[in-house]
């Protein structure tokens, strides 16, 4: 029988148990600067509490996509640094993560079409 903290294999990832969590919405941090401590923690305690994987709010390829009022972009600097934070955390604890990546296609005049 299979149990939800079984060990399951993804791929080739290894996995915890069999609890997937997602959208952890990094995005409430209003300024759009850096991730909050409050984020970093949260991360940090579904990785140590047995999750089996982790995803990502879905995050832009592209600076003019926005899938909520405050989307990260792949392309930011402080992007870059917070998330790679982020991946150490939750490795420290053998959790892998998943990035959500979304492309939205934007004409001449700047307005999104799917």
């Amino acid at each position: 029988m299979k149990d939800i903290f079984d060990n399951p294999n993804f791929g080739d990832f290894k996995l915890n148990s069999r609890i997937v969590r997602t959208g952890l919405w990094e995005s409430q941090n209003e300024s759009q600067k850096n991730l909050s401590a409050d984020i970093f923690l949260r991360y940090e305690t579904l990785a140590k509490n047995n999750v089996g994987l982790i995803t990502t709010e879905l995050i832009s390829m592209y600076s003019h996509d926005r899938f909520s009022d405050y989307s990260h972009s792949i392309n930011s600097p402080l992007f870059i640094k917070d998330f790679k934070e982020v991946t150490s955390i939750v490795h420290q604890f053998n959790v892998p993560i998943l990035a959500q990546v979304g492309f939205v296609n934007c004409n001449v005049n700047g307005k999104q079409m799917i």
